[in-house]
């Protein structure tokens, strides 16, 4: 969920919303999640696993949320 933050919160997605999607998702999320806790436990590597992690759930934002909750965004009138 903290790494799927960031790209929810840009468009300003309610953690809530955040939450109930990435439920529906959860296999998506759920392996997303695995695979950044198994590479954050290897040294060195574990140093690039954050930028990529944010890089990674902003890909799977694109991908599988954007879709759905992409028009939220514009409903603040920004």
């Amino acid at each position: 969920i903290q790494y799927c933050d960031y790209p929810f919160d840009n468009h300003k997605v309610p953690f809530p919303v955040m939450r109930d999607q990435l439920g529906e998702a959860k296999g998506t999320a759920f392996s997303f999640g695995l695979a950044v806790t198994l590479f954050a436990m290897v040294p060195i590597v574990n140093f690039l696993v954050m930028p990529v992690a944010i890089c990674g759930a902003t890909a799977m934002w694109v991908d599988k949320f954007r879709p759905k909750l992409g028009a939220r965004s514009n409903l603040s009138g920004q």
